[in-house]
């Protein structure tokens, strides 16, 4: 008796320094129907909230704030790290034959901090290249882009921190489809 739908919401357009879409399903059964939430973000609104704002101010912080250790990339790794330009991605058709690979996925691209992140991972336990730092982003990096204050702790293995972070529907976007939900319900209730 349910009848189902989907949604497909950009996180970015609801404030989160990220582009990230995310689909989400629901159910009913009362015959309402749900619209995406008014996006507050993106063209003819306020600007898109970017990577520098998120996390400029930990760059030169370490371990006293909570999950922001870096991971201890390899020599070769660094080397790698330090070809790719801001918002870019390693050259591999053009890098020195020690530092080729046959496969480098999608571990090997660096943020730009004046645009929203690229879309979290969980990957191999790192996340995007920083953009000005040579080394990947920390646990707690990923999670300010993911819009989770700094009071949320991850805990477990480094590599369990990044699942969690990584396979997380950012908290503000989260926030935006909960409040547009309990809108369509406390209208279907007063009628």
């Amino acid at each position: 008796g349910y009848d189902f739908n989907c949604i497909t919401l950009n996180a970015a357009d609801y404030g989160v320094p990220q582009y990230r879409e995310r689909v989400f399903f629901y159910g009913t059964r009362i015959g309402v129907d749900f619209e995406a939430p008014i996006p507050t973000h993106g063209e003819n609104r306020n600007p898109y909230n970017i990577v520098l704002d998120a996390i400029g101010d930990l760059a030169n912080k370490g371990e006293e704030v909570s999950n922001h250790v870096p991971l201890k990339h390899g020599e070769k790794n660094i080397r790698r790290y330090q070809l790719i330009p801001e918002g870019g991605r390693l050259p591999e058709n053009d890098l020195p034959a020690d530092l080729y690979r046959k496969n480098f996925g999608n571990t090997f691209k660096r943020l730009d901090r004046n645009k929203p992140s690229l879309t979290m991972v969980p990957g191999h336990n790192a996340f995007p290249i920083h953009p000005w730092l040579d080394r990947s982003l920390t646990v707690r990096e990923a999670a300010r882009i993911q819009t989770f204050p700094d009071d949320y702790i991850f805990s477990g293995r480094r590599d369990k921190q990044c699942m969690q972070v990584g396979n997380a529907v950012p908290v503000q976007l989260a926030n935006a489809w909960a409040k547009q939900v309990k809108g369509v319900l406390d209208n279907y209730e007063k009628e």
